[in-house]
């Protein structure tokens, strides 16, 4: 069996295993021990998000798949980098470190926003003046 593991940036990393035309990807199993020689299976036609491609069965009756291989943020670049198994033997396949899953630790819940008190009323200006009296007109 062959795998094309093309990358990308995710969550949650990926485990592996194959056992003759089976692959287990984190525990979910895909058998293509029933797919016929020269045969196709399209993407479409499997249930997985691990899938990047067609599954084909070449004419000397071996599988070529393309999976997708996540990493993490702070994973090393031979993590990163696409690569293509031949010939894989059965068992699990062993790969560079994952990385952290998120580049950030987890937020602290922010606290409760305390009500501000209202703001002070803007001052009249003209507040606790007395009016001014009209000047007394003088009789001549």
């Amino acid at each position: 069996m062959d795998i094309q593991f093309n990358t990308f940036l995710y969550e949650t990393d990926l485990v592996v295993e194959v056992i003759g035309d089976t692959v287990i990807l984190n525990g979910e199993v895909f058998d293509f021990s029933a797919l016929p020689v020269g045969a196709t299976l399209p993407r479409e036609a499997i249930n997985s998000i691990w899938f990047g491609d067609d599954v084909h069965r070449d004419d000397a009756g071996k599988l070529h798949l393309t999976l997708f291989r996540p990493y993490g943020w702070r994973a090393a670049d031979e993590r990163r980098e696409p690569v293509l198994m031949a010939d894989l033997p059965d068992g699990v396949i062993k790969f560079p470190p994952f990385g952290e899953a998120t580049p950030f630790p987890e937020p602290e819940p922010m606290p409760d926003p305390e009500l501000e008190p209202e703001p002070d009323p803007v001052p009249d200006p003209d507040a606790g003046l007395e009016p001014l009296a009209a000047p007394e007109e003088e009789n001549t």
